[in-house]
């Protein structure tokens, strides 16, 4: 059996703090980030550490990291209160699909530790600083998600009606560019997932008969 292969430059530096050669959005160079850091993965599963290895990781994490923390929008960070919430998620996937393994990735449990400690340090940034105590001694990514999901989204039919009519009353405007008006509409769509809408025929036409007899007027 073969031994995994070293990540494929060992000598990858990150950035300095005043700056980098690096650019971050270049597709190819986060491509390059997340094939080193698999590989570099499948060294820590199945050979024993060495300075070597831990000195590379933690250049391979530290630009990582840089670079998912370089994503959080400033209204994507999480407030005390929790109103943004939906705005918080959608940047979460941003990052996820940018820079971790997916755009769910911090919503379930993930067993690459290399990643683990890239999640950490992103959900951490991208939280108030009046939240990071709450969440900091919580050992996985997708637990520190359902802590604050649990604090900030009890689901309610009222929030669930909410959103629905927010989507019936949805309207385009014509002087608007159609990736404005994509993006709403996922950013709808977000405020569902996070309070637990799973869209099935049966919850569709559970919203039409509530609002219809709403609006009829029925006393019932």
């Amino acid at each position: 059996m073969t031994s995994p292969t070293a990540p494929s430059d060992p000598n990858l530096k990150p950035p300095p703090a005043g700056g980098s050669n690096w650019d971050l959005g270049d597709s190819s160079v986060r491509n390059r980030l997340t094939e080193d850091i698999t590989t570099l993965q499948a060294n820590l599963d199945a050979l024993p550490l060495s300075p070597e290895v831990t000195a590379t990781r933690r250049k391979l994490v530290n630009l990582a990291i840089q670079f998912g923390k370089s994503l959080i929008r400033p209204t994507g960070v999480l407030q005390p209160d929790g109103l943004n919430f939906g705005k918080w998620f959608a940047n979460l996937e941003e990052i996820g699909r940018m820079v971790m393994e997916n755009q769910f990735f911090f919503f379930f449990f993930c067993s690459n530790s290399t990643y683990e400690k890239i999640g950490r340090a992103v959900i951490l940034a991208s939280i108030h600083e009046s939240l990071v105590a709450e969440i900091l001694a919580i050992p996985a990514c997708f637990l520190m998600y359902g802590r604050l999901m649990m604090k900030f989204n009890s689901p309610s039919r009222a929030a669930q009606m909410y959103i629905w009519y927010k989507f019936w009353s949805f309207k385009i405007d014509p002087n608007r560019h159609n990736a404005g008006i994509a993006s709403a509409l996922q950013d709808l769509h977000s405020e569902w997932i996070t309070i637990n809408v799973v869209f099935t025929i049966d919850s569709f036409l559970g919203f039409v008969l509530q609002v219809s007899v709403v609006d009829s007027g029925a006393p019932y």
